[in-house]
């Protein structure tokens, strides 16, 4: 889904010098009673192979348009462009899901989905992989595959996306999954946006949910726990906002010793309208017991993010994003201090116009979503930095002789990308756009500071990267506990056809290098979504984890140069790949 939140400033090009305003939000979250996780029954992988496409003619499904977005895009500096190899010390690299293998899951009874939208997680030896409505598992020692592809549908039992031959069937709409593995329950938690639809006529019926899907054992092939998580908020699960009964567009997770924490951002099903950013917290503990049927209701805490102040009048948070998971659980004395902490990571460029603030967030008192009553509070500091960011450009496509005037993939906008912790500092980035009407990637690490209960940040490290004359998107750090990782995203430009890539990173010195291709595409991308004069949509995220002894890394490409069989409608793939950065220990 595509966040509907900016007002552009169509055919001007501006650039302003934003002041920081400090802000500081203190906010009490007592919600005893009032929205709890519901059990949903059991689900997991189907060991099946994928069958071929059922008969019946091609659908398209997508979420409410949200798209309010222009190809605008300025940027007040100039970084510095880092050479392209592809030569690097990738290891295990391979082709991941694909648009063919998301259409035929589930024996067909799939859609066809654009933009692909990316999870990955690692533990206890395996990954598994999540785009779109299609899940597999794959060994970790090798980077194989493990049984065939999983609906999502399938996955979270729930009836297939369309039951096919007509008269149609249709089941629940699923999308944006993200996953983790959690080293101290050792349980895989995934997570995807639910919007019920009429079975009749697929029209969304207005209730959703966010479902939770967690693992019984540390081994994915014994079947998961379904947990669902209404969030409607029209008032019939206890909490009531305005224009609603409403969605939690791509929801976010990230983890703390104590819980799961989900972030969205929350869009009306019946109006043109935004509430803002929305997160939920919940004990891991609690989630990891009832998925084999221990214990009882389990209390979620929520936040109404959109309706706390902002510094900008008219503004409204959204994307916030949660630290995804720290490696080997890798916690500060503060958080003793601070009975449990969880960070999140938010840009504040509200208005189209270039911005060089970044929102650090701190969620204190975690250790109380193991009661019945959970307390905790949000805490926010506004931190100014010396890297701007703004909306990036769409990016221009390197033509094929089959495809000579390829159309430009659709930019998707600056909100923060994928948070990690590593030696209480925070890492995040987001895609911008750059001098010369071209995309890279904004980058910052973030201290944070407490002061008599006052949270403060602290840039520890900042920075750009792109490529000379080509796009970068959609970015995401991994770090091991040393501080040594990659950054991924996909590569995209005149000179090369959409490609999986990444650049080293470390927790003092940032991106480092050249950008190393790990999966070349070899076609431009030539999915339906652009068709009609339409955006040419592209992956919403990418995905890097950490497993405490490698980085795993998985970002969009384009695998094929040809459809794979008649009526399909796009050629995207994903890559997934293993790096094992070195140990040490450069404290600062």
């Amino acid at each position: 889904m595509t966040l509907r939140r900016k007002l552009f400033l169509v055919g001007a090009f501006l650039f302003c010098v934003v002041v920081a305003n400090g802000l500081q939000t203190d906010i009490r979250a007592a919600v005893p009673g009032r929205l709890a996780v519901s059990a949903a029954g059991s689900g997991g992988f189907v060991t099946a192979a994928a069958g071929s496409s059922a008969s019946g003619p091609e659908f398209r499904t997508g979420p409410p348009d949200d798209a309010r977005e222009t190809d605008e895009g300025v940027s007040g500096v100039t970084p510095l462009d880092s050479p392209v190899s592809v030569a690097g010390p990738t290891i295990l690299g391979a082709a991941g899901l694909n648009h063919y293998e998301n259409r035929t899951a589930d024996n067909g009874n799939q859609f066809s989905i654009e933009p692909p939208d990316q999870a990955i997680c690692v533990g206890n030896g395996f990954v598994i992989e999540a785009v779109n409505l299609a899940i597999a598992l794959r060994d970790a020692r090798t980077n194989t595959r493990i049984g065939g592809v999983t609906s999502l549908n399938r996955f979270f039992g729930q009836p297939s996306a369309i039951k096919r031959p007509a008269p149609f069937v249709f089941g629940p709409f699923l999308t944006d999954p993200k996953c983790l593995f959690d080293f101290a329950t050792r349980r895989f938690f995934v997570t995807v946006l639910e919007l019920d639809t009429d079975p009749a006529t697929n029209a969304f019926t207005g209730s959703s949910h966010l479902m939770i899907a967690v693992s019984k054992t540390s081994d994915p092939r014994a079947g998961f726990g379904i947990f669902s998580l209404d969030v409607t908020n029209d008032g019939s699960n206890g909490i009531s906002h305005p224009d609603c009964p409403c969605y939690g567009d791509q929801p976010l997770i990230g983890l703390d010793r104590n819980g799961l924490y989900i972030s969205t951002n929350e869009f009306s099903l019946v109006a043109d309208a935004f509430n803002g950013a929305q997160l939920y917290g919940i004990s891991k503990w609690k989630l990891a017991a009832a998925a084999n049927g221990i214990g009882g209701p389990i209390p979620v805490a929520t936040i109404n993010l959109g309706a706390l102040a902002t510094p900008d009048q008219g503004g409204i948070w959204y994307t916030v994003q949660p630290v995804a998971q720290p490696p080997a659980d890798d916690q500060d004395e503060s958080d003793d201090d601070l009975r449990g902490v969880e960070y999140f990571l938010s840009a504040l460029e509200f208005f189209g116009v270039p911005d060089n603030r970044v929102a650090l967030w701190g969620l204190t008192n975690t250790n109380s979503l193991q009661g019945n009553n959970p307390n905790v509070h949000i805490s926010i500091a506004v931190v100014p930095t010396n890297t701007f960011y703004v909306s990036p450009p769409r990016s221009v496509q390197k033509p094929s002789a089959a495809v000579p005037n390829p159309r430009p993939i659709d930019g998707g906008d600056d909100r923060m990308q994928q948070v990690v912790r590593v030696n209480n500092t925070v890492y995040g980035s987001l895609t911008t756009a750059i001098s010369g009407n071209r995309s890279g990637i904004a980058y910052w690490g973030i201290k944070p500071r407490w002061n008599g209960g006052v949270l403060a940040g602290r840039v520890r490290v900042e920075g750009m990267v792109s490529v000379a004359g080509n796009f970068l998107q959609r970015p995401s750090i991994a770090m091991n506990r040393d501080g040594n990782g990659l950054m991924a995203f996909s590569l995209i430009g005149p000179g090369y056809f959409p490609s999986a890539a990444y650049v080293s990173f470390n927790k003092q010195a940032g991106a480092r290098g050249p950008v190393i291709i790990t999966g070349a595409g070899v076609a431009p991308d030539i999915g339906f979504s652009g068709a009609g004069g339409g955006r040419q949509r592209w992956g919403d995220y990418s995905a890097a984890v950490d497993d405490q002894h490698n980085i795993w890394a998985a970002a969009e490409y384009i695998p094929i140069t040809v459809f794979p069989a008649p009526g399909q409608l796009a050629n995207w793939g994903t890559f997934i790949w293993k790096l094992t950065p070195p140990h040490d220990q450069d404290e600062e």
